[in-house]
This record gives structure tokens, C-alpha cells and sequence, in this order.
């Protein structure tokens, strides 16, 4: 080999390891955002799974207390027949009535927007949240997972070249972009 043909030869491995830094260099902002948000939806995963569970407790609590006054109502009727003078009578289906009228609105209360049936609705969309935002974790952790065997690739093409293990990057860097788009659209199209 002469010199010109040795000149000629490291300056085609000269641009093929400058087409490689630069796709490391892209690879890696690329990693980062998708990490970054892949923290971002786990974060968020967890936190509708915190307002899922103190909804669904809130919900519990109501239905004991709807219980507990229905139940109470329904000893106070079966006073009613045992033949209490008008004035205790009239005193029972007071309370009886108050109790009854409380437990309806632990039932549904639109106005506060806390009976069982509004706080159930409440406590399914957190869990719809968190299910989504779990979703788009796993994506961005796949994603991110293809940009670090594509960010080793290209390492490996720079040190011992190949244009298998090239190819290998790219394929695997472009799999893990469009997850990290499909992940980040996920995102705005909410």
C-alpha cells in the first residue's frame, strides 16, 4: 500500500468515525430527554396512585357511614312500632328523617361533588391517570434501554469499525427514537 492509498484510507475511517461521534452525540441528547422523561411519568404514575387510594379510602369511609345511618334509621323505625307517645314519635321520624337524608348524600352529593358516586368516578379517572402514565414509562424505558445498546454499538463501530455494527446502531437508535416519539406523543395528545 503507498502512502496515497494509506491517506486515502484513513480519511475514509476519519469521516466514518466523525458520521459516528455525531450519531453518539445525537444518540445521547436523545437518551437523556428520554430518561428525563421517563422519570417524569413514573412520578406521575405514582402520584395518581396515591390520589387513586386516598379516593377509593374516602369512598370506603362514606359507604361505612352510609351503612352505619341506614342502619340506625332502620332501629329507630322498628322503635316507631313499639307505641311511643306522638311527642317521641314525632322527635324518632325527625332523626330518622335527618339520618336517611344524610345517608343520601353520602350517596351522591354534586354540589361538594363527595358522595360515593361522585368520588368513585374521581377515583377511576386517577387510576385511568396512572395506568397511562405507567404506559408511557414502560415506553420511554424501552427506549431508552434501544439507545444505550445503540450508544455501545457505535462505540464498538468507532473502535474496531464494521458496518454490521453500524447498521446494528442505527437500526436500534431509530427504534428507539420512534418509542421515544411514540412515548412523547403519548404526552401532548392528552
Amino acid at each position: 500500500m503507498d502512502v496515497k492509498e494509506a491517506s486515502e484510507a484513513l480519511s475514509e475511517a476519519s469521516e466514518k468515525n466523525r458520521f459516528l461521534i455525531i450519531l453518539i452525540s445525537v444518540m445521547a441528547v436523545l437518551l437523556s430527554l428520554v430518561e428525563m422523561s421517563a422519570s417524569s411519568e413514573l412520578g406521575q404514575s405514582s402520584a395518581h396512585n396515591i390520589a387513586a387510594s386516598d379516593l377509593w379510602a374516602f369512598f370506603q369511609a362514606k359507604s361505612t357511614r352510609e351503612t352505619t345511618l341506614k342502619t340506625a334509621a332502620d332501629g329507630m323505625e322498628t322503635l316507631l312500632a313499639a307505641g311511643l307517645s306522638p311527642d317521641q314519635a314525632q322527635l324518632l321520624q325527625r332523626k330518622i328523617g335527618q339520618w336517611r337524608s344524610t345517608a343520601e348524600r353520602y350517596e351522591s352529593d354534586p354540589a361538594t361533588g363527595e358522595g360515593r358516586k361522585e368520588i368513585r368516578q374521581r377515583a377511576l379517572a386517577a387510576e385511568r391517570a396512572r395506568d397511562r402514565a405507567a404506559a408511557l414509562d414502560e415506553r420511554f424505558e424501552f427506549s431508552a434501554a434501544l439507545l444505550q445498546i445503540a450508544l455501545v454499538l457505535c462505540s464498538a463501530a468507532v473502535m474496531v469499525g464494521g458496518w454490521v455494527l453500524t447498521f446494528g446502531a442505527i437500526g436500534l437508535g431509530a427504534l428507539g427514537t420512534a418509542l421515544g416519539l411514540w412515548g412523547w406523543l403519548g404526552i401532548f395528545l392528552q
